[in-house]
């Protein structure tokens, strides 16, 4: 429905976080505490319940969908919401979700670190995507802080130093809720995640792969930081 009402266009996934010109996400505008700030480590259930709504309605899903505990796993807030390490240490405690950072190219600073106005907060149509059952939006694993930084996922399973990157959550029997460019939701078992993000191995070359998550429409391979 929004690329239907956007001319073709992904919505901004929420690379990174800052003001203007940032354009506003599907998640939220400007940063996920822009409105309610929700990144102190003392936030309440009773804070969170009420604030996140000010943030969300910020985004540009909120008007398809009017409904805050929908960007929430039912699980997610029963173990997590407002008690524990992992909660507290939550940048964004928006949505339990994270979107591929594919639709806008994975934009960075040449280190790895994002810089999301290198391609003028750019993203590409949905027509540009290659299938239908490439994956936009997943759960995060709610034990790594680190993955809700912002409300976007480079989807690499490990850093460079071999270090756990951006996984996926295992609270739904060893794995998550996934779902497609075309709408569809999907389960998919952890081990599965990480193996379609590594298909093929780093090691081996990699010209022509295409992925599920890999999919900037301009690189052959669906990886790497080339925008338009």
């Amino acid at each position: 429905m929004y690329v239907g009402d956007n001319t073709d266009y992904m919505p901004w996934p929420n690379w990174g976080n800052g003001g203007s010109p940032y354009p506003s996400g599907w998640l939220y505008s400007g940063n996920p505490d822009s409105v309610v700030d929700l990144s102190s480590a003392s936030v309440t259930v009773s804070m969170w319940s009420t604030g996140r709504v000010a943030n969300l309605k910020t985004s540009v899903y909120w008007q398809f969908t009017p409904t805050p505990d929908i960007f929430m796993c039912p699980v997610d807030v029963q173990k997590y919401v407002g008690s524990g390490q992992y909660w507290t240490g939550r940048y964004q405690k928006l949505s339990s979700y994270v979107q591929n950072g594919a639709s806008c190219y994975y934009p960075n600073d040449g280190s790895g670190s994002p810089s999301p106005a290198q391609y003028s907060y750019r993203t590409c149509k949905m027509s540009q995507i290659w299938s239908p059952l490439c994956y936009v939006q997943w759960e995060q694993d709610p034990t790594v802080s680190m993955n809700y930084n912002d409300g976007a996922d480079y989807p690499e399973p490990t850093n460079p130093d071999g270090t756990l990157s951006e996984g996926v959550s295992k609270m739904h029997k060893g794995g998550a809720n996934v779902l497609a460019v075309s709408g569809s939701a999907n389960f998919i078992k952890a081990a599965d995640f990480i193996t379609e993000e590594n298909d093929p191995p780093k090691a081996l070359p990699r010209a022509t792969h295409r992925g599920l998550f890999w999919w900037n429409p301009n690189t052959t391979d669906g990886h790497g930081q080339v925008g338009p």
